[in-house]
């Protein structure tokens, strides 16, 4: 064993959240170099920095990056400027035109990834100048991570080892069901590889999809561009099946049946936790019980930051409607749901496209979208303030919303699906869909959709894909044993504020998740229990100390919203800032001031 004067890291996954762990460590390099010297970086991809949806082995040409260059959080170039320093005949393989660029152009995930893989030498290169030993394990998955005598031992799926002081899990999107069996049902599209057909071969059924997300679109791009071919007539995209594919179609199931917003102009481009209020605003709102509510958070900082908005998107009697006290969650929730609600979304999805494109020509933001987005940025840093009521509240009634609200959909997909819609190559049916058969051996796969009116219908298809994206993943499924069957890692709850109020969850899907906990009803959140600053919380409660947790499958119990880019900047930023600032003191509410002030 080695001794506890170690000086060293590991990073297990090379993601985003890896990439912007460096670039805040290279940024305070002098003061962290007495801390640890050497990193060493665990990647089970070949393709270091790229990230699972921004990878050539998980992703495809087709799919279509939903962020742009401003909405990027620093490293060492832009993207802008990393694609116009690239080649003649890279621009013309992705048909970029250097004398036309378009600084808020959206590329392909894979540029991105190529990108990212890019920022990932540049910032080990520039870390060794500082004086730090990198050490770059590609095709490495960690089986295993082993605590002894505060001693870290990482062991490699080949059986390598190493020992460390520190160690970092950014181990990003959790996808487990890539069974090379799967056939007929797929759990994820990822890697969407595995779902498209071999070369001159066609899917000539009906194709069904769960969800109508961000990942759903991936796969009806993907499919589409492999049984027909897009093209431009008058200026409006078409499309126009393969003859040997004339049964294609694909069938989207999503639950209210909506397609996403568009992606909209901003503002301000980058989140920010504080924007709308201080932190001692916020910290204010926390109740003699210890709870921050929802519905004061809405009262005192969402209300008044949302009339602003509306008022500049000139949404006079939505925000005059907000100015009354009763006006709460729901009813803005709904009102807005109403506005997105058309009789056919594709229909609606075509009047949307039209307004986003005159609003990114004219420089419009939509600022009630972008204030909420904001709004519920801060309340993800403030979760473990939140009462187990309102976690279910959060999930139940705003999540839905605002994830069909902020997962914005490229401008580009949206002609897409227009263009598949008007060759009446996709359908959207609204309704709660349960699969009925998941044998992968079966020939078809059946699926039971339940209206609002609770009637119901049998459906069959030949190929299924589950879309619904990354879901929190249970302690039990947690991927490093030791740690598990030790008692390394404990779930993620929430406490109840109002005991009265659990009696109203029985005979929900709520109830399986209330038990008991030092006499007390909490909530399992889902995913596993960390600290302010990421530190693994073990079951006796107690810090595990160097032990840190920052992958999105893991910590979305307890940071919900922790989604994309900038959130993963954000925890980088806090990471490092604990490591600088906090060194030997307990993370406590009080004290993460120097973190949320400092950097985010």
């Amino acid at each position: 064993m080695e001794k506890t004067t170690l000086k060293n890291i590991a990073i297990i996954g090379a993601g985003p959240t890896t990439l912007f762990l460096l670039q805040h460590i290279l940024e305070n390099a002098n003061k962290l170099l007495p801390i640890f010297k050497e990193i060493t970086v665990f990647e089970k991809s070949k393709n270091l920095g790229s990230g699972m949806p921004y990878n050539s082995e998980t992703t495809d040409i087709y799919n279509i990056a939903n962020i742009c260059c401003e909405e990027i959080p620093k490293l060492p170039q832009s993207l802008n400027n990393w694609i116009l320093s690239q080649s003649d005949t890279f621009l013309k393989k992705w048909k970029i035109d250097r004398d036309s660029f378009k600084e808020h152009e959206l590329y392909s995930r894979i540029i991105l990834g190529m990108y990212f893989k890019k920022q990932f030498d540049i910032l080990i290169q520039e870390l060794k100048s500082k004086g730090f030993k990198v050490i770059k394990h590609p095709k490495s998955e960690i089986k295993d991570i082993k605590i002894d005598n505060n001693i870290f031992s990482v062991i490699e799926k080949s059986g390598a080892s190493k020992n460390f002081k520190k160690v970092v899990i950014a181990t990003g999107h959790d996808f487990k069901s890539n069974d090379t069996n799967e056939k007929n049902y797929f759990k994820t599209p990822w890697p969407i590889q595995k779902l498209l057909p071999k070369k001159s071969q066609y899917y000539n059924y009906p194709i069904g999809i769960l969800g109508a997300s961000l990942s759903a679109f991936d796969v009806v791009t993907s499919l589409a561009h492999r049984h027909g071919k897009f093209f431009e007539k008058d200026g409006i995209l078409k499309f126009k099946l393969n003859k040997e594919a004339l049964e294609f179609k694909i069938i989207l199931h999503s639950l209210n049946g909506w397609l996403p917003h568009l992606q909209y102009e901003q503002l301000e481009p980058m989140r920010e936790v504080y924007r709308h209020a201080t932190r001692e605003q916020v910290l204010d709102l926390v109740s003699r019980n210890g709870f921050i509510s929802l519905k004061d958070f809405f009262d005192k900082i969402a209300r008044k930051a949302l009339i602003i908005a509306l008022k500049k998107d000139k949404k006079t009697q939505l925000a005059r409607q907000l100015s009354l006290k009763n006006f709460d969650w729901i009813d803005l929730i709904n009102i807005l749901s109403e506005e997105h609600e058309y009789v056919n979304s594709f229909n609606g999805m075509e009047k949307e496209l039209q307004d986003a494109e005159s609003n990114l020509r004219n420089n419009q933001p939509t600022y009630w979208m972008e204030t909420l987005d904001d709004l519920m940025y801060c309340l993800n840093f403030h979760s473990e303030l939140i009462s187990a009521e309102d976690h279910i509240f959060l999930r139940k009634e705003i999540m839905p919303f605002l994830m069909n609200v902020i997962a914005a959909l490229p401008l580009k997909s949206a002609k897409i699906l227009i263009a598949l819609k008007n060759a009446k190559c996709i359908e959207l049916i609204q309704g709660k869909v349960e699969i009925l058969e998941e044998q992968i051996q079966k020939q078809e796969i059946r699926i039971k959709i339940t209206d609002e009116k609770n009637n119901f219908k049998i459906e069959k298809y030949k190929m299924f894909v589950n879309c619904t994206g990354q879901q929190t993943i249970d302690v039990k499924d947690y991927p490093f044993d030791s740690l598990k069957n030790k008692g390394i890692i404990s779930p993620a709850i929430a406490y109840f504020e109002d005991e009265n109020l659990i009696e109203s969850f029985k005979n929900s899907k709520w109830e399986q998740k209330i038990s008991k906990h030092n006499n007390k009803n909490i909530l399992d959140l889902g995913g596993i229990a960390i600290d302010y600053d990421f530190k693994i919380i073990k079951n006796n409660n107690d810090i595990q100390e160097n032990l840190y947790d920052l992958s999105c499958a893991h910590i979305s119990g307890i940071r919900p919203y922790s989604y994309g880019l900038q959130a993963s900047d954000a925890n980088a930023a806090i990471l490092v800032a604990s490591w600088l600032y906090l060194k030997k003191e307990k993370i406590t509410l009080e004290k993460i001031t120097n973190i949320y002030d400092e950097f985010v």
